[in-house]
């Protein structure tokens, strides 16, 4: 009699869970927004738990987002557990990178000028990415945009309008990361108004003459420092009234400021106290019938003047021309009028034969 002996050896089947996920971006500059994606797969039950750990922040969303504040390199796990108890956790290392902006930093050599103002500006910006492959400068003036790719390049401008002028600078390193920095208002550019001045003769019959100037291009933000010419001084905007003892020709010098700019202007010889009357003829000795040319060669104007010509005959012509008809010596006498006052001249005899 033989004997079987039958041995069941169970038979395991094992079932699987396979965690895996991806994701939509994987590097970024300053903040990054990454959405995340389960592509987990199980043959044991259904996956009904997911335990995302997102670079220390948990998450237990099937498809979590994040927002990167935090340059750095972060590793993401995913742990997956079935209905049937299986799990499974994947990690992939350092596979979100978040770069740091590079810092966009510069400095002008000059503050403030008068018109021109030459500047020159000094770049000072850095990245921890690595060099600096762009830099567009925004400074105005003559040169207005610059883009160039050497952080070194000398980057000058000339402003030749007053204001106050911005500038930026933007920069991009080799991460592609970027950076835009404006400083409002860096450099001030000042200008003087040209000045214009006028008189006017209060008293000036005989000495002490008495002028009244006045200045017809005011700024307000200018200082004005008067200088007449006769030892007087005055600063302000407009002069007061101005005497004149002795006779001569008077130099007005006006210093000006305005922030940075300084000036100084002379009208020279502006007002004369040494009035000269006097004129000329082309003759002496002159026929009948002949003409004789008179000049006034005075070296002051009048509002007014008349020629008495000895004859009953006048003139009130600057430069006139006489014909006497009958023989004899003529006085002439010229006669100016300036206000009030009055200045005369007179020839002694011009001869008629």
């Amino acid at each position: 009699m033989f004997f079987f002996i039958i041995i069941f050896r169970p038979i395991s089947v094992f079932s699987q869970v396979k965690a895996d996920f991806i994701f939509d971006k994987s590097e970024g500059c300053g903040s990054l927004a990454v959405s995340f994606s389960d592509q987990s797969t199980s043959t044991s039950g259904n996956i009904n738990d997911w335990y995302w750990d997102l670079g220390g922040v948990i998450s237990v969303r099937q498809n979590p987002g994040i927002i990167f504040t935090k340059p750095g390199e972060y590793t993401i796990c995913l742990t997956v557990k079935t209905t049937t108890g299986a799990t499974e956790k994947k990690c992939k290392d350092k596979v979100i990178k978040v770069y740091e902006n590079p810092v966009s930093d510069f400095s002008a050599d000059i503050k403030s000028g008068c018109i021109p103002v030459n500047a020159a500006f000094i770049n000072k910006s850095s990245s921890k990415n690595g060099p600096l492959t762009s830099l567009i400068w925004d400074v105005g003036g003559s040169s207005n945009l610059i883009s160039t790719a050497d952080p070194a390049a000398s980057i000058k401008t000339t402003y030749t309008s007053p204001g106050n002028y911005s500038a930026s600078l933007s920069v991009i390193d080799i991460k592609g990361c970027k950076n835009t920095t404006t400083k409002p208002n860096l450099i001030e550019v000042v200008a003087l108004k040209t000045p214009k001045l006028d008189y006017t003769l209060i008293s000036s019959c005989a000495l002490p003459w008495e002028v009244k100037y006045e200045n017809l291009n005011i700024d307000p933000g200018t200082t004005y420092h008067w200088d007449f010419g006769n030892g007087e001084t005055y600063t302000g905007i407009q002069p007061p009234v101005v005497k004149y003892n002795t006779s001569g020709s008077f130099t007005v010098k006006l210093a000006m400021e305005k922030g940075p700019c300084i000036d100084t202007v002379l009208f020279d010889k502006i007002v004369s106290t040494n009035r000269i009357i006097d004129f000329e003829t082309d003759a002496q000795g002159l026929c009948a019938e002949q003409n004789i040319k008179l000049k006034d060669i005075s070296n002051f104007y009048a509002d007014s003047l008349i020629w008495d010509f000895g004859d009953g005959t006048f003139s009130k012509e600057n430069n006139p021309e006489k014909t006497y008809t009958q023989p004899g010596c003529y006085e002439i006498k010229l006669t100016k009028f300036i206000g009030t006052c009055v200045q005369e001249t007179k020839k002694p005899c011009i001869n008629k034969s």
